[in-house]
């Protein structure tokens, strides 16, 4: 038998929910979500849509149909990571995702770069947290984990009034979600405007104030070299040594504590 020391039970109610049910069309879910995603809930149950409403009222018509949560472990915890997500953005949190539900601390508390160099500098390594559902033992659990995830929240511009050269490097641009996507290689650089080839063989301009360096190994450790020199190699092992600390269990604990009882 497993032992998870990060999965916390979850208390199911024993009530029945009052639902609106309509017919699912992926357009017609997004459509929902992008709507009234502030006000309600909206799951994906076969054939149908489920929408729920926290004070009862609902702004799309449809059949009425009752869930009793007990009975119905999904919804139940499809419900929970749907209302975890609204707790967390009126702390002041960003949460993106929802299969799994992330997390990224960008304090700089929780940077493990910032006692090595400094709290501008652009490459950071910050607190992840994860947060899903999940069934143990028959029982509907809440999962946290925590991790570190590379960050870097400076612009391409930032880098070439660095003087730091883009030339060959991959870029990504930003997504309403949070998430960045993969643009290509800059191929060439005028003023402040990049040529960038796309995985298409299209090649495009693009303003560097609207691109990001892709976080890699690679980018990260070419940047240190310029701003760090022959010091590289041992501010690289400084920060193997942090983030192994920054894992170890006791430590891992109690941030997942942290969060679980925010």
């Amino acid at each position: 038998m497993s032992i998870l020391l990060n999965a916390f039970p979850l208390r199911i109610p024993d009530v029945e929910l009052e639902a609106r049910k309509v017919p699912y069309d992926k357009e017609t879910l997004d459509d929902f979500r992008k709507k009234y995603g502030l006000s309600h809930s909206f799951r994906r149950e076969g054939n149908d849509i489920l929408i729920f409403s926290g004070d009862a009222t609902f702004s799309a018509s449809g059949s009425p149909h009752r869930v009793a949560l007990k009975d119905n472990f999904g919804t139940f915890c499809a419900l929970v990571k749907d209302g975890l997500t609204r707790h967390l953005a009126g702390l002041g949190r960003n949460p993106k995702g929802f299969n799994t539900i992330e997390l990224v601390s960008t304090k700089p508390g929780d940077n493990l770069l910032t006692p090595i160099l400094g709290e501008t500098y652009p490459f950071r390594v910050c607190a992840k947290y994860s947060i899903d559902t999940r069934i143990v033992q028959g029982h509907p659990c809440l999962v946290i984990d925590c991790t570190t995830r590379n960050v870097l929240e400076e612009t391409g511009l930032h880098f070439l009034n660095e003087g730091f050269n883009l030339v060959g490097r991959f870029v990504v641009t930003g997504q309403e979600d949070g998430y960045r996507k993969f643009l290509g290689s800059v191929s060439g650089c005028k003023g402040e405007m990049l040529n960038v080839l796309r995985q298409d063989g299209q090649e495009i301009q693009i303003e560097a104030k609207d691109v990001y360096l892709q976080t890699s190994r690679a980018n990260f450790d070419d940047y240190l070299s310029d701003t760090h020199g022959a010091k590289k190699d041992a501010i690289v092992e400084r920060i193997r040594r942090a983030v192994s600390i920054f894992n170890g269990g006791e430590n891992k604990k109690q941030r997942i504590d942290t969060l679980k009882n925010c």
